[in-house]
């Protein structure tokens, strides 16, 4: 028999259509109807969830961008203990292109869904109300995971002309900056890679705003997101080098060279998972009579911690979060529950998350230039600190009305040689000289092309 919603041809014992949950035999669903269904669920659904499906009292989906969580209850345990501990469920985040999901139409009458995540398969009974909310939520991964498949590639690699390093000569009321090719090539890259550092860093954002709702979230998702172009980064810089004839070092030593180095965004993690131990030896320290348990797992996911003297409990911590499944309800309830997972997610600052982001994903830069220079090129390099101090002291004299004012032009370049990189001299050459075409020249050479926009003005 046809449906008469969809078209599509069904066995004559089924009661509704196995494409789109319409009743068969009748008329087809109207929209007000099929809009009450599907709103069934949707009261007081997290951020960003596009459906909520509540296959029976012990288990619950959500679905997402490109990932659903599936929360479920172990059977047996009681609503006291539910409310004892303020845990709703274990909860697993599954992405859509490692779940396969359908749902099956019974003669009999029975309606299944199965979810098979690699590994395991699960089966949920439905009932003709929600089968038809669950049907649009296979619909939906299904057609999304066919959407993966044929997306093109989330980023790729930029195309860059060559950076051919050159001297130049800028005038400031008729004194001269020099600026030789060591200094030249150094500010190509710093200007190029803090560019494309905007760029990922940007799309990172985006990415982690449609997959991050919650701390089990952040955790899931932000290392894939920030290693991730973190590696399109590296994948430019490899491209300079081997351009170079630097062909020992790989996008693997790289990135490692790199994280050694530069690493905000996983200090910042660390410090979010300092606090989830904290609570976790709180809470376990209140019901020390239930448990005792202290899982055997060493390191944290995605991520590497600095402090291994502390990386059993970083990690105890971590998966006490990441995979509650792993261990008794009693015990997981003990260690983290909703209401502090919710405070500490809410701890999280966005905004400086994503400044450290970026600054990881600019000073690619930094470990491109070292190791170009450890391969016998000729860069200027910004590491004579004491040179750098006393060029900042003098420049806060400058405006003392005491400062000969015949020197003054010539000791402001020579400290822009010495140190170019710092927003009050620009700020100050406009003040003090004016918004020319020779100032103009000399602040978009370095960078400063908008003071507005604090990845630019620092």
């Amino acid at each position: 028999m046809y449906c008469a919603k969809c078209g599509q041809l069904n066995d004559n014992n089924y009661k509704f259509c196995y494409k789109c949950g319409a009743k068969i035999g009748g008329d087809s669903v109207d929209n007000n109807n099929q809009n009450e269904i599907t709103n069934t669920n949707i009261n007081n659904m997290p951020e960003n969830c596009k459906y909520s499906l509540q296959c029976d009292i012990n288990t619950k989906i959500e679905v997402y961008e490109d990932y659903i969580i599936l929360h479920r209850m172990k059977a047996g345990v009681t609503k006291l203990l539910r409310n004892a501990f303020s845990v709703g469920a274990n909860e697993d985040i599954i992405l859509f292109n490692t779940l396969d999901i359908d749902i099956q139409f019974f003669p009999d009458g029975r309606i299944m869904l199965t979810l098979k995540t690699g590994k395991e398969t699960l089966n949920y009974p439905l009932t003709n109300e929600n089968s038809r909310l669950a049907q649009e939520i296979v619909n939906y991964i299904n057609s999304e995971k066919e959407n993966l498949v044929n997306a093109s590639p989330e980023y790729q690699n930029e195309k860059w002309d060559n950076i051919v390093a050159s001297s130049h000569e800028f005038h400031l009321c008729g004194k001269i900056l020099k600026i030789d090719e060591s200094m030249d090539i150094y500010n190509s890259y710093r200007i190029a890679f803090r560019d494309l550092a905007d760029k990922y860093a940007d799309s990172a954002e985006k990415e982690y705003k449609k997959r991050v709702n919650d701390l089990n979230t952040y955790l899931k998702f932000l290392p894939d997101i920030y290693y991730k172009y973190l590696d399109a980064m590296a994948t430019k810089a490899m491209d300079i080098l081997v351009a170079e004839g630097i062909w020992s070092v790989t996008k693997e030593s790289f990135i490692k060279s790199h994280s050694e180095n530069f690493h905000l965004v996983v200090d910042y993690v660390n410090a979010s998972l300092e606090s989830v131990k904290k609570t976790v030896t709180n809470n376990a320290k209140t019901i020390s009579s239930f448990t005792s348990l202290i899982p055997n797992i060493s390191g944290i996911y995605g991520f590497g911690v600095k402090n291994t003297v502390d990386n059993a409990l970083k990690a105890q911590a971590y998966n006490v979060v990441r995979d509650l499944a792993e261990e008794s309800l009693i015990n997981n309830a003990s260690r983290l529950n909703q209401a502090q997972k919710a405070e500490l997610y809410n701890r999280i600052n966005t905004y400086n998350l994503f400044d450290f982001v970026f600054c990881d994903y600019w000073n690619v830069f930094l470990t491109l230039v070292c190791i170009l220079i450890a391969n016998g090129h000729t860069i200027w390099l910004p590491t004579d600190d004491k040179a750098i101090t006393t060029a900042k002291n003098i420049f806060m004299n400058l405006s003392n009305p005491n400062f000969p004012k015949d020197k003054r032009l010539d000791v402001f370049l020579e400290i822009l040689h010495t140190s170019p990189y710092k927003t009050e001299y620009m700020k100050y050459m406009i003040a003090e000289y004016g918004e020319t075409e020779e100032t103009t020249a000399i602040i978009n050479y370095f960078g400063y092309t908008d003071f507005d926009n604090p990845r630019i003005a620092r």
